[in-house]
């Protein structure tokens, strides 16, 4: 018996494996590009956290709003790429990952110049708060360095 449900997990495993090498190229890369456009994301929140921490109530309006949009973007790619058990078109299912990724890539590419917009008017404003404590805040050179691109 015991020598019958190992094979049977071995069996399973096995299939799993083959299952996850028969994964497409592009969907992979889509994947991979989906997982680097999140993480940038996210880096640039905490670039931008930390560098007004100093402004408690823009560094928590900040944070609020980085933490509203990735939950915001998950719910929205959830219901707009919709998979249904009962989907005819195994196609679609299968290649769904392309168009979502470039979807959510093109929401958090939006939602990063949002952010340096706000950035810049923010600055415009409020750069007297940082004299003393962090000059080079608002400085041109510290926002292009926040809203840089990971290599």
């Amino acid at each position: 018996m015991k020598r019958i449900l190992l094979l049977l997990t071995l069996f399973l495993l096995c299939n799993q494996c083959v299952f996850c090498a028969n994964i497409n190229p592009e969907r992979r890369n889509a994947r991979l590009n989906l997982e680097q456009s999140n993480l940038e994301h996210q880096d640039t929140c905490i670039r931008v956290i930390e560098n007004f921490r100093y402004d408690h109530k823009f560094g928590n309006y900040m944070k609020a709003r980085c933490q509203l949009f990735m939950a915001d973007r998950q719910q929205l790619l959830d219901t707009v790429f919709t998979i249904t058990s009962t989907s005819s078109r195994k196609n679609d299912i299968e290649n769904s990952d392309i168009p979502k990724s470039a979807f959510a890539i093109n929401l958090n590419k939006k939602e990063i110049n949002a952010y340096k917009s706000i950035v810049e008017e923010y600055c415009k404003y409020n750069s007297y708060k940082f004299a003393q404590k962090n000059p080079q805040a608002c400085s041109p050179q510290k926002i292009k360095s926040l809203f840089q691109t990971i290599p």
